[in-house]
């Protein structure tokens, strides 16, 4: 099992109404970028900030829930990745040391994890297809995340268009090069795109 972090959260320009949650290697220099509605990212940045709703939103009630019962989230695992979608499990335990498995959407796994400040991990076949390199000066994000991402309309507009008939008429190298230009402008809702269609590439 990989151990992971989460290093920020991007959020895309208001054409796009997505953002990205990245998950970087403990002991590694690869991250893990999850795209995600900005309903889920509203949820998992106020806990990732220490935030608190005017009124518990539904992740804060299920936590409250579970602490009345004596249970917490002992962690999260990111089990698989297909077609783009991430699977994740949230271990939970109790008391008396029982424990209990379910599957999760990730960003409902991660969004719990951050409420009882659990260790999220993944397998090592998620981090190896879907995870990106990077270096330190690649990019950063700051402590308050980075909310405009420079994406311009003719970006999004390119990226609306990626689907998979899209791997059938660029090259292997059009397609990573468009994840690096991606990547570089912190998009990483078009570079996990690219990246799939990278892999389906790679597949055929």
């Amino acid at each position: 099992m990989i151990r992971l972090s989460i290093e920020g959260i991007v959020k895309n320009d208001k054409y796009t109404e997505s953002a990205a949650i990245i998950l970087r290697e403990t002991d590694g220099d690869r991250k893990l970028p999850i795209v995600i509605s900005m309903l889920e990212m509203q949820s998992i940045a106020m806990a990732f900030k220490g935030a608190v709703a005017p009124r518990p939103l539904t992740h804060d009630l299920f936590a409250n829930y579970l602490r009345t019962t004596g249970v917490r989230v002992e962690n999260i695992y990111i089990k698989k990745h297909i077609k783009g979608l991430f699977f994740a499990d949230i271990n939970f335990v109790n008391k008396s040391n029982h424990k209990k498995t379910l599957d999760s959407r990730t960003s409902d796994a991660i969004a719990m994890a951050l409420r009882f400040n659990a260790p999220i991990f993944c397998s090592e076949a998620v981090i190896d297809e879907a995870g990106m390199s990077f270096y330190d000066d690649d990019f950063d994000i700051s402590d308050d995340d980075r909310i405009n991402n420079g994406t311009t309309k003719e970006d999004v507009n390119d990226i609306s268009n990626i689907d998979d008939a899209s791997s059938d008429t660029m090259s292997l190298s059009e397609i990573e090069q468009k994840m690096q230009e991606a990547i570089n402008r912190e998009d990483y809702g078009a570079a996990s795109k690219y990246r799939d269609l990278r892999n389906k590439k790679l597949q055929s």
